[in-house]
């Protein structure tokens, strides 16, 4: 389950409304339910149980998790991102107003999971988590200067919430996995957010 489908720039360290939190992943806090959580993917479920917490301390991964206020902070999501490198052939050229090198640097979502009951609900979940790893995304490349773009592998019944997400499916043939290979430029990212705080902004007024 890479995201809600398969199973402001500035680093959000935690994120909170009345209905969920979001944080940073903590060094020695109990997540409860963790070991109980099921996105129905196996394999997803697997890693949440047994590698989360491992990756959740090393420096080249970000790992936020999707807490319930509502159940004692009850552990129902997460998403998982980390500095990447791909080969320029494997992202749309039409994208970048500027040749690419051979190998460029991005942030590759690794994992987007969100419990079953918690899933496709009119809160936006998977859509919360998405946000958090664009928001990461765009702070590594202010910093870097370097990454061009944000890359996943998405299961085919989530290219669709990707495509709504402003993702380009850059291959329509899956790989030998079943997924499919997507992006999004940080540029296009920018300009996404620019327009919607413009508009956030024209709604306040």
């Amino acid at each position: 389950m890479s995201s809600d489908h398969d199973c402001s720039t500035g680093s959000k360290d935690v994120n909170t409304s009345p209905e969920f939190v979001v944080e940073l992943f903590k060094e020695g806090k109990t997540y409860k339910d963790l070991k109980k959580f099921d996105c129905g993917d196996p394999v997803i479920n697997g890693y949440a149980k047994d590698n989360l917490k491992r990756d959740g301390v090393r420096e080249n991964k970000k790992i936020y998790v999707l807490l319930d206020p509502t159940r004692d902070e009850r552990f129902v999501g997460f998403v998982s991102a980390h500095l990447h490198f791909t080969g320029k052939h494997m992202l749309p050229a039409e994208a970048f107003p500027h040749p690419l090198p051979k190998i460029v640097p991005v942030v590759k979502i690794s994992m987007i999971a969100v419990a079953k009951e918690y899933q496709r609900t009119k809160d936006g979940w998977g859509s919360e988590l998405l946000s958090i790893a664009l928001d990461y995304a765009i702070d590594v490349a202010l910093l870097s200067g370097e990454v061009k773009a944000i890359v996943l592998d998405a299961k085919e019944d989530a290219v669709g919430f990707y495509l709504r997400h402003r993702f380009t499916l850059v291959d329509a043939i899956p790989d030998e996995n079943g997924t499919y290979f997507m992006s999004l430029s940080i540029r296009d990212l920018l300009a996404i957010n620019a327009k919607r705080k413009q508009l956030e902004e024209s709604a306040a007024s």
